[in-house]
């Protein structure tokens, strides 16, 4: 069974995310297991992070709108 994680892919890619996913034990190998009830968890973080990115970004570039038209 292959088994990857985003240490394998730093080196290629400017940034990574991790810590969002759910939990279980076992953790990158055959006998990995899953928690379910950590998916509701998970999923509400993940949307909340994405929340916050996006309108971090959108702030962002209405800030260099701003800087552009003086």
């Amino acid at each position: 069974m292959l088994t990857i994680d985003l240490s394998y892919a730093s080196p290629y890619i400017k940034a990574e995310l991790a810590s969002l996913g759910p939990w279980g034990k076992g953790a990158h190998t055959e006998n990995e297991t899953l928690e379910i009830e950590a998916l509701t968890i998970a999923t509400q973080r993940t949307a909340l992070f994405i929340l916050k990115y996006v309108n971090c970004r959108k702030k962002e570039r209405k800030k260099e709108r701003k800087k552009d038209n003086k």
